[in-house]
């Protein structure tokens, strides 16, 4: 009898997928955000990808991007 699971990350596979959503911070300056999370190298890891977009401000007219 076993009791573990099958599968290490079958509790995590709700997050396995591309997200995207919007956030504030930085002064209150609006983003929008883009996350990845993908199973690899023969499905042992998860690899975790963000990246923001700051809308363009009176102090930073060009906007921004985090990574």
């Amino acid at each position: 009898m076993s009791f573990g699971q099958s599968n290490h990350f079958d509790k995590l596979s709700f997050t396995i997928g591309n997200w995207t959503g919007i956030g504030s911070g930085f002064g209150d300056d609006t983003s929008k955000i883009e996350s990845s999370f993908q199973l690899v190298m023969n499905e042992q890891y998860i690899e975790v990808k963000n990246e923001s977009w700051f809308e363009p401000t009176e102090k930073n007219p060009k906007g921004g991007t985090s990574y």
